[in-house]
């Protein structure tokens, strides 16, 4: 059985006894009969879950940063500052089009989608101009450490 069986098997088990046509005690799944293999499969299932948060959404793959040597430190760098860019941009377009809501928006139209706060968007240009430090702060610790080397 491959992983997507197995797991499909698991499923259909569990609704089974949740739907009440079998007991958790009853027919145990062909792919439970070995010992180990209860670990296996909730390990096979925590590698397929995975949160979004978790996710790194770099441009570089992980083959290519443990592939690239003393470069990766800089490689994974440059992921981080990719992802700070992308997310910065979103941030940007939403304050940008706020004042376009604000023109647009009639309170007597319940269809009328209403602009941010002020409050809201004063947390977002905040939050923009954090990551703007953090991006040049990780750029400088960089330099530094790049011209230490290059002086020593």
């Amino acid at each position: 059985m491959n992983k997507i069986e197995i797991i499909k098997d698991i499923k259909k088990n569990q609704a089974d006894i949740n739907d009440g046509t079998k007991s958790a005690t009853s027919e145990r799944a062909p792919a439970l009969e070995k010992p180990d293999t209860g670990k296996r499969i909730q390990a096979e299932i925590a590698s397929v879950r995975r949160s979004s948060l978790e996710e790194k959404y770099g441009q570089f793959h992980e083959a290519t940063i443990a592939a690239s040597g003393s470069a990766a430190p800089l490689i994974e760098q440059m992921n981080r500052i990719y992802t700070m860019c992308s997310g910065l941009g979103v941030v940007l377009r939403i304050v940008a089009g706020n004042p376009v809501l604000e023109d647009a928006f009639d309170p007597e139209d319940s269809s009328s989608e209403p602009p941010l706060s002020n409050t809201a968007i004063s947390r977002l240009v905040n939050m923009s101009a954090a990551m703007c430090e953090f991006i040049s702060d990780e750029i400088d610790s960089s330099a530094a450490t790049f011209n230490d080397r290059g002086q020593a």
